[in-house]
C-alpha cells in the first residue's frame, strides 16, 4: 500500500469521525452479499454502466477481482443511490465516472485490497483533470440540498486530494463556510450543516496563516445575521482558529 493511498484513507477515518460516513459491519455485510451475486442491479430508469471500469489504472492481474468487487459495491442500494445521483450532478464533468465511484466508495470503508485499488485508481484518473474538475465541484455544490451533506463533505474530502495549488484549496474551504446554517435545539449543528466542520478541518490543514482564514469567518458571520446561529459560528471558530477572539 502506498504512503499516498494511507493518507487517503486516514483521512477517510477522520470523516467517519466527524460524521460523514461510517464503515458498519452490515455495511460489509450488505457488499459482501453482492459480490457473491455479482450482478449490478438496475435503477428504475436505466442500469448502471461499468464500461469506465476498463480504463481504471489498476494492475491487469487484478482486473476481474477488482471488478467483481465494483459490482458489489454498486449493487447495494444506498451505493447505487450515491452513485447515480452524483453521476447526475456532474453529467457534463470530464472522468465523472470516477468521481462518482471515489465518491460512492466513501459510503462504505473496507482494509481490502480491492477497495484500496479502485479508491487510489479512481483519484489518479480524477488528477489528470483537476482544475477542471475543481472548476465543476465549484459549479454544482450549490445545487446540494440539506439532505446531500454526506455527498457535500465526501466533495469537500476530493478537493483536497485533487493536484491543484493549495491557494486554491483554502478557496475554496473558505467559501464552503459562507453559507447560512442550521442550528439544532441543543445549540448543535443540524442535519445539512455538519459538513462545515469538516470545510474547517481541512481549511485548517491548507492555510499556514490566519490572515487568509479571517475573511471567510466574517463573510460567514454576516451570512448568518441571527445571533443563536453566529454564536453558534463563532464558538467553533475560535475552537478551530484560536487566535482571533478579538477580531471575529
Amino acid at each position: 500500500m502506498t504512503f499516498r493511498l494511507i493518507l487517503i484513507l486516514f483521512l477517510f477515518l477522520a470523516s467517519a469521525v466527524s460524521g460523514y460516513f461510517i464503515g458498519t459491519k452490515s455495511g460489509e455485510k450488505r457488499i459482501t452479499r453482492a459480490i457473491k451475486e455479482a450482478v449490478i442491479l438496475q435503477d428504475k430508469k436505466k442500469p448502471i454502466n461499468i464500461q469506465f471500469f476498463s480504463s481504471l489504472p489498476i494492475p491487469q492481474e487484478v482486473t476481474e477481482k477488482n471488478e467483481t468487487f465494483l459490482k458489489g459495491v454498486l449493487a447495494d442500494t444506498n451505493n447505487r443511490q450515491t452513485y447515480n445521483k452524483t453521476l447526475r450532478i456532474f453529467k457534463d464533468t470530464k472522468n465523472k465516472e470516477f468521481l462518482a465511484l471515489w465518491v460512492t466508495l466513501g459510503n462504505e470503508l473496507f482494509g481490502t485490497s480491492d477497495y484500496g485499488v479502485l479508491l487510489e485508481g479512481s483519484l489518479l484518473k480524477i488528477n489528470e483533470n483537476p482544475d477542471e474538475t475543481l472548476d465543476s465541484i465549484k459549479r454544482n455544490i450549490s445545487s446540494l440540498d440539506k439532505d446531500d451533506d454526506h455527498l457535500r463533505g465526501m466533495l469537500n474530502n476530493l478537493v483536497n486530494e485533487l493536484e491543484v495549488e493549495k491557494s486554491q484549496k483554502i478557496e475554496f474551504f473558505g467559501n464552503e463556510l459562507v453559507r447560512p446554517i442550521q442550528i439544532d435545539k441543543n445549540g448543535g449543528l443540524a442535519d445539512g450543516s455538519v459538513s462545515l466542520i469538516n470545510s474547517m478541518v481541512l481549511l485548517k490543514q491548507n492555510a499556514t496563516e490566519l490572515e487568509e482564514i479571517k475573511p471567510y469567518l466574517l463573510d460567514s458571520l454576516e451570512k448568518n445575521p441571527n445571533n443563536k446561529e453566529r454564536m453558534a459560528l463563532r464558538y467553533r471558530f475560535l475552537e478551530y482558529f484560536p487566535g482571533l477572539e478579538n477580531e471575529i
